[in-house]
């Protein structure tokens, strides 16, 4: 059924209004396979001109406007109604012969006009436009008034001939305004399949490698590369000194690369489909000077038995913005009839370069600015560039989390996963089957790059974070999302990331992907992993518990495994509200929840309305009071015995104005108290100055293995006591860089040891240290009796 039939007051009122136009002044109408209108449009100028034109409806109206072609003469009435009969694609063919090209904007490659832009996503409805309303758009074009066109509307767009065998990607530093005409080349990416297939009917994508040229004075700059091995899309570079070179040049033209010239102009050009209104814009509104200056410029190349010459203008961009001053349009000049150049002079090198057609190049910016402008106001890439992220954890949820913080524009991602990628793991997988047996971590590492290479993606030597060392995994500065599921291995995960003050995410799909589970670990700020257990284990109302549906038990048990079910668009879900509150805590927005729950069934607590398929779920929960992981310092209580100080002060008295101390011997209890029972004297090999100590090891191993067999096998070294011949008690660099190597040496077998600094006036203070250098003073009880 044909459009006239579905809307057939459409068609009669677009009729009337082709009839009855003030504007447009119809000759014929017909109306059989397809509804074609033919007549002129008047244009009242100095003088009233009459500009020929044909008006055809596709059968996608009234969802899609019609075709207005402008004519070289006005069509018959046995043309019209021939037309007629044909669909709108015959017309299109058969008319293109017969089309005045204006060379402006707004006229696309058939030769019709186009000026409505749809697909206004606020509407809630289709956009229909009239024919009336299109008609004086029209008149307006043709009479010089050429309509302003929206940011993504290309140059290219509007050329007469345009290039379907090649594109270009243009980077950053096709860009550099120190230079103002040159040369530029261009490479095929490796990385681009259809660059390597042989068939000259797969288009061939180049990208920008090397640009160099003139200043305004004259000046020859060296080139300037795109060396990056990643944002060249892995392109053979050319060396400098081979572009410098004219006998060496030629090695590069032999090879899969193009040569081209350019120029910067002062303002954006119309569309041409001549050498001479190429040479209005080279030569600064002088035809002629442009003329010259390309005829010198492409002297070799006009020489050359090559069918074409590749140029490009650079010109002040319409949408100017910090990141982008300048566009470009990017050109091929294609060989004509003209016999091979025998005379060398300007004037025959001038009538050879008019005997070339032009054509118009597609190209795409491929900078990070424009790489990423789909993110915009959703995700900011400047906030974004310079986060670090560790996945840890690289299967189905991980991977999907990774890719949508990479697309977002997360500048740094390190992955680790210790498995390699099965052929069953595709079907819920970022990667497919071609790779198999990988590790993981290395098959979405170029995943990811392959969708942004703007991002730096790192993957660590050892994969294994539970035989890894913290900063391997997750170095200092990165965050950790972890997907990895497992509650061992997460609470391992978790004291070690508390212990070293870093944040990370933990992402888990429960009850077989039909809820899923976030929660953010701020050490300090947030319920840790062993929080939340203490939460669950008394039942307390700010954990929701979501238990497993035992319809959905694991699937197989993989060497301590275990693969639970969970469709892919159900992982989707969790994954992309995972990375959304991730992109949202590195914006610094909503940083107050710490625990998200999606949930696509009611649940205890958690209930959903009969027309909801799934809610999220926001809250805080604070750490616990008696998590051993994660209580604050500050917190920690200490106690020592008072024959122990008692010590501690007659050794420091009999010191005088020379540094002593020694260690620290008694019980850590696992409520994360201390209580020191010992101080040993400093050894006889101890190293004491007025500014410097230094214990004796041995002698101090000695006295704890004593103090072991005579308070009992849980007696452990609990830190150090120093003594300052000054009035401060507090710790110098000295003592906190001291303690914080303790902190992170597995021998001492303490993660936060404590110091007592005694002073001159036998005023103690007690201070906490960890392996990241910070540390905390905190009262010091002081008991009689034993422990």
């Amino acid at each position: 059924m044909s459009w006239f039939s579905k809307h057939p007051h459409w068609l009669n009122q677009e009729a009337k209004e082709l009839s009855t136009s003030s504007v447009y002044k119809q000759a014929f109408q017909f109306i059989d396979r397809t509804f074609v209108s033919a007549g002129v449009i008047l244009v009242h100028k100095e003088t009233t001109t009459y500009h020929p034109v044909t008006i055809v409806y596709p059968e996608a109206t009234p969802y899609a406007p019609p075709k207005i072609y402008i004519l070289d003469r006005s069509l018959t009435e046995e043309e019209i109604k021939r037309y007629s009969s044909l669909t709108t694609v015959e017309i299109g063919r058969e008319i293109k012969d017969k089309t005045k090209f204006h060379n402006r904007r707004h006229q696309n490659e058939d030769g019709s006009l186009c000026f409505i832009e749809t697909g206004d996503l606020r509407g809630d409805q289709a956009e229909s436009f009239r024919i009336k309303d299109i008609l004086k758009r029209v008149r307006e074009w043709l009479a010089g008034k050429i309509p302003r066109d929206s940011r993504e509307v290309e140059l290219f767009a509007h050329f007469q001939k345009r290039s379907q065998d090649m594109e270009y990607l243009v980077p950053d530093i096709f860009f550099d305004e120190r230079v103002r005409k040159g040369e530029f080349y261009a490479g095929l990416p490796r990385i681009i399949v259809g660059n390597l297939v042989p068939d000259a009917h797969v288009k061939k994508i180049y990208i920008g490698l090397c640009i160099f040229g003139e200043t305004t004075s004259g000046v020859s700059l060296p080139p300037v590369l795109n060396t990056n091995q990643k944002l060249s899309l892995l392109s053979i570079l050319p060396e400098p000194k081979d572009i410098i070179d004219p006998e060496q040049r030629k090695h590069i033209d032999e090879k899969a690369l193009v040569r081209g010239f350019w120029w910067d102009i002062s303002r954006e050009p119309q569309p041409f489909n001549t050498v001479g209104g190429l040479a209005e814009y080279v030569g600064g509104d002088d035809k002629e000077k442009g003329l010259v200056e390309l005829a010198r410029a492409l002297q070799q190349e006009l020489a050359k038995a090559e069918q074409c010459i590749f140029l490009g203008l650079r010109f002040p961009a319409r949408f100017p913005t910090e990141q982008r001053k300048y566009d470009w349009i990017m050109l091929r000049l294609l060989k004509g009839a003209r016999l091979p150049l025998i005379v060398d002079t300007d004037e025959e090198r001038i009538a050879r370069l008019k005997d070339h057609s032009i054509e118009a190049i597609r190209h795409e910016y491929f900078t990070d600015g424009y790489f990423h402008l789909r993110n915009a106001g959703r995700a900011n890439r400047i906030r974004l560039k310079d986060q670090k992220l560790s996945i840890i954890g690289c299967g189905a949820l991980g991977s999907e989390i990774a890719d949508s913080l990479c697309k977002a524009g997360v500048g740094h991602v390190l992955l680790t996963d210790r498995d390699e990628l099965r052929a069953h793991n595709s079907v819920r997988h970022c990667l497919g089957l071609d790779k198999v047996s990988w590790p993981k971590s290395w098959g979405l590492a170029e995943y990811l790059l392959l969708h942004n290479p703007f991002v730096e993606v790192y993957t660590p030597q050892r994969q294994d974070i539970l035989l890894t060392d913290l900063d391997e995994f997750l170095p200092a500065g990165f965050i950790g999302v972890s997907t990895i599921a497992d509650d061992n291995t997460e609470a391992f995960l978790n004291e070690n990331a508390v212990d070293s003050g870093r944040t990370v995410f933990y992402c888990r799909a429960l009850r077989g992907g039909k809820a899923g589970r976030i929660f953010r670990v701020i050490p300090g700020q947030d319920a840790c992993k062993a929080c939340l257990s203490l939460y669950h284990s008394t039942h307390h109302l700010l954990f929701t518990d979501i238990p497993e549906d035992p319809n959905l038990p694991a699937i197989t048990n993989e060497c301590n495994n275990p693969v639970r079910p969970g469709s892919a668009a159900d992982l989707k879900i969790i994954a992309s509200l995972a990375a959304r509150v991730i992109i949202e805590c590195f914006e610094g927005a909503n940083t107050n929840a710490n625990h998200w729950i999606w949930h696509g069934e009611s649940l205890n607590g958690l209930k959903l309305g009969q027309e909801e398929v799934g809610a999220f779920c926001t809250k805080r929960i604070p750490p616990h009071p008696d998590c051993p992981v994660c209580r604050k310092i500050d917190d920690t209580k200490v106690s020592i015995l008072r024959e122990a100080l008692d010590r501690i002060k007659c050794l420091a008295k009999e010191s005088g104005d020379i540094e002593t101390g020694g260690i620290l011997v008694g019980k850590y209890e696992s409520t994360g108290s201390y209580w020191v029972e010992a101080a040993t004297e400093p050894g006889p090999n101890a190293i004491r100055e007025g500014t410097r100590f230094e214990k004796d090891i041995d002698y101090c191993q000695m006295q704890l293995e004593e103090l072991t067999r005579e308070f009992g096998e849980k007696t452990c070294y609990l830190g150090e006591w120093h003594y300052h011949p000054t009035i401060s008690n507090e710790p110098s660099g000295t003592d906190i860089k001291s303690l914080m190597e303790i902190a992170a040496q597995n021998n001492y077998l303490i993660e936060r040891p404590i110091m007592i600094i005694i002073s001159k006036t036998l005023e103690f203070g007690l201070s906490i240290h960890t392996k990241t250098g910070r540390f905390v003073r905190v009262g010091l009880s002081v008991v009689d009796g034993s422990a």
